[in-house]
């Protein structure tokens, strides 16, 4: 497997740590602007980096973030968050990312506090996708860029209008360490604004229809029947 991803400045111990469970599924390929690379590169050895000029400068304010765009042209792989943990075995892995045609393989992540804190399945946000030649054939770039919200739905209801059933992985696998959010309020808006504009959905007919079709439209926020108690 390749996995695709993006590095962020901040919380590098975490993202070291996360990233490293990846490798033994496969390999690494960072998206990152051309000024960042020496300074990850030398933190971040196993991984192999791509420049990219297309950024989130012009519609979200944001040069340093990678077009989600420029992610997926480095397909077919796994486009993941890079503070996901990955804590499974290798058959289940085969198994929770295995290619069937028309179909788009998602994963949600569970959350927690700190070592020994219980972990719940997310509500509403999607961590890992899988990029198959078929994805790649229809995707569009709409300006979404890493680490703003609505990309992930995005990418989702896109892969829905075009008639891909949608696979997730509700089971646990997917780790994610809670720590304050990255965007704003204005992000929101400029993303849902994207949305209005190329989908005509908004903000609360996107969210249910995105919760619906990943099994999640029931699901309390931060609790889960079954939520995991290890240490991560």
């Amino acid at each position: 497997m390749k996995f695709i991803t993006s590095i962020s400045p901040r919380r590098i111990e975490r993202q070291q740590y996360c990233m490293s469970t990846w490798l033994q599924y496969g390999q690494i390929i960072a998206v990152q602007t051309a000024g960042e690379i020496p300074l990850l590169q030398p933190q971040f050895p196993d991984v192999q980096f791509v420049a990219t000029e297309k950024t989130g400068a012009e519609v979200f304010g944001y040069p340093s973030r990678v077009n989600i765009s420029a992610m997926i042209d480095q397909g077919p792989g796994l486009l993941i968050n890079s503070d996901i943990k990955i804590d499974t075995n290798q058959k289940q892995f085969d198994s929770d990312w295995q290619p069937k045609s028309k179909q788009f393989n998602v994963g949600v992540r569970f959350d927690f506090d700190g070592p020994g804190k219980p972990k719940f399945l997310n509500k509403h946000g999607i961590d890992a996708f899988l990029i198959t030649e078929e994805v790649m054939a229809v995707m569009e770039d709409h300006g979404f860029v890493i680490g703003v919200p609505v990309w992930d739905c995005w990418i989702v209801w896109h892969m829905l209008i075009h008639r891909f059933k949608i696979q997730t992985k509700l089971t646990p696998g997917l780790l994610h360490l809670n720590h304050p959010m990255g965007w704003s309020d204005t992000d929101l808006v400029k993303g849902m604004a994207i949305m209005q504009r190329e989908y005509g959905i908004g903000h609360r007919g996107l969210s249910e229809a995105i919760c619906d079709v990943t099994g999640r439209l029931h699901i309390k926020p931060g609790r889960h029947n079954t939520p995991m108690v290890e240490v991560a």
